[in-house]
């Protein structure tokens, strides 16, 4: 089996809105047009500054011809919810010379040694958060402290996640999280983090400003939610805003959030200074290594 690498124009092509698990869309390729067979795995790039690995498919078949032109139809396997983005690839010892990196205007598809596929498919598989690390905007840093705190909780005797969901979201949660990271952003419409478990994903979009809350932010933080595998999907909108205001009120009733919500979908928004409470309390417990961290 072999693996090709297709890479899209942004101008034309926007792989976080068009890869859908099980679609189908026919690509031009302009080699080894001899050499590609169906089944082979295929990964699919985003061109542009913020380029990288966005998602993985198959080839439905053999390519063909469609008038003059050499197509072929790839069947999408999966949207990667944090891409592997190019700066990242570039200081793998292995990832670093894939043909992409080399020759960024080559023409499709590229190939992809099996050392590169597997270590592809490690890195993202290994892909978690870098506790502590600085980021560039305040949001970005307090979202860091928290999932930080909230993923080193695991490995003290304290577990939080289940505690800091049901008293602060009211939010019964049955499922172990077993990922817990801050995303690096796509555009100003993918959430800062989230946590994954058995079948949930929590989606958080944080915000340091009272007021600041954005409709389509947040719709388009719902659509890429909706496309995940897990059965049930969360979005905590963590503000400094009082949840009880009007401005809250109403924007959570707005018709995006309405018609994602149901019995399984979930949209919650949550205070900063109820977080900042609930950690207070833990640092008051006996003197260890993580409550001197909190």
């Amino acid at each position: 089996m072999k693996t090709w690498l297709f890479h899209a124009d942004p101008q034309f092509h926007d792989l976080q809105k068009e890869i859908i698990k099980g679609r189908v869309e026919d690509w031009r390729p302009w080699v080894y047009v001899d050499e590609m067979e169906k089944g082979d795995r295929v990964v699919l790039w985003q061109s542009g500054p913020r380029g990288g690995v966005h998602g993985f498919g198959h080839l439905a078949g053999r390519s063909y011809l469609s008038g003059k032109e050499h197509r072929v139809n790839i069947c999408y396997d999966e949207l990667l919810d944090q891409p592997a983005f190019k700066a990242k690839l570039r200081k793998h010892p292995v990832l670093r010379n894939l043909s992409i990196l080399k020759m960024p205007n080559g023409k499709n598809p590229s190939r992809v040694q099996d050392q590169e596929y597997r270590a592809l498919k490690d890195l993202i598989a290994s892909d978690v958060i870098n506790i502590f690390s600085s980021y560039s905007q305040e949001e970005n840093r307090f979202t860091n402290g928290l999932v930080s705190i909230l993923d080193l909780s695991r490995y003290s005797r304290q577990s939080l996640f289940e505690v800091f969901l049901r008293e602060l979201l009211n939010f019964d949660l049955q499922a172990e999280i077993r990922k817990c990271r801050v995303l690096t952003g796509i555009d100003d419409s993918t959430a800062d983090a989230e946590l994954c478990g058995t079948d949930i994903r929590i989606r958080i979009e944080t915000k340091t400003k009272s007021g600041t809350l954005r409709e389509d932010q947040i719709s388009s933080h719902l659509d890429r939610l909706k496309r995940c595998r897990e059965e049930r999907k969360v979005l905590v909108i963590l503000t400094p805003d009082d949840g009880s205001s009007g401005y809250i009120r109403k924007f959570l009733a707005n018709r995006d959030i309405t018609s994602f919500r149901s019995s399984k979908h979930h949209v919650l928004h949550l205070e900063w200074r109820r977080v900042y409470e609930f950690f207070e309390q833990i640092t008051k417990g006996r003197p260890s290594v993580f409550r001197e961290l909190v």
